[in-house]
């Protein structure tokens, strides 16, 4: 099957953007005299603003009102859009860049799918503002992608073509497996990858391989749809 598409998560696949996110929230909660370090924000890439400021105050034993918990996401968003504009080219993995150089040699098609709202002025800020078809963020996700694939499903729906010609990056293992339970060719981009230069900076080897791991996702699911048919079918046969 011919590659027709490539959709790339922002944070952690793109660009390493997630330290603005943690300064914003250390300092976020510092207005209300509580110091929350880097350790207790380290899990919460792809999380929305307001369900990971209520992780973070279970962490930190804190509760607020959710007057007071939509009061700090504000601020925490007032802090993240200062920080991105110290966002520059350079934050931009180079990984990233043969990926998408590929791309276009290619003539692949390209999308950024990104949880923070912020998605479209941090790509302007690393000078990736004009690299995608289509940008899709924030409030424009159905759900969190580690929650479930809707959004994609939708966005790759319109391009009318196969699920088997796309190809989905993501650095959480829960989109990841989101997206392969609707059976989209996806590959989790982990440190390895991005910081030591493989087969896996080459476009080919990526669809490859997350179209290799579908398959055997796949027949683990049909082996347990049969265990279970079996199964009930064996309870069913004892009862009688």
């Amino acid at each position: 099957m011919k590659l027709y598409s490539v959709y790339f998560d922002l944070d952690g696949v793109l660009v390493d953007s997630f330290g603005v996110h943690q300064q914003a929230w250390s300092e976020a909660f510092s207005l209300v005299g509580i110091e929350v370090t880097k350790e207790v924000t380290d899990d919460l890439r792809s999380v929305p603003a307001i369900p990971a400021l209520q992780k973070i105050c279970s962490r930190v034993n804190v509760r607020l009102s959710e007057t007071a918990l939509i009061e700090l996401s504000n601020f925490k968003n007032h802090i993240r859009d200062r920080e991105i504009e110290a966002l520059c080219a350079t934050d931009v993995y180079l990984w990233a860049l043969e990926i998408l150089k590929e791309c276009r040699r290619l003539s692949v098609r390209t999308h950024c799918i990104a949880t923070t709202r912020a998605a479209r002025r941090i790509l302007e800020k690393v000078g990736l503002g004009d690299s995608f078809c289509t940008v899709t963020c924030g409030e424009e996700l159905e759900v969190p992608k580690r929650l479930g694939a809707q959004t994609l499903v939708r966005l790759v729906a319109k391009e009318k073509v196969s699920f088997d010609s796309i190809l989905y990056l993501d650095d959480a293992p829960e989109a990841i497996e989101m997206a392969m339970r609707e059976d989209i060719p996806s590959y989790l981009i982990n440190a390895e990858i991005l910081e030591s230069p493989s087969d896996f900076w080459n476009l080919e080897s990526l669809f490859f391989s997350a179209t290799q791991r579908l398959f055997k996702h796949r027949r683990q699911r049909q082996t347990i749809c049969s265990n279970e048919k079996y199964n009930n079918e064996r309870s069913n046969n004892e009862k009688r």
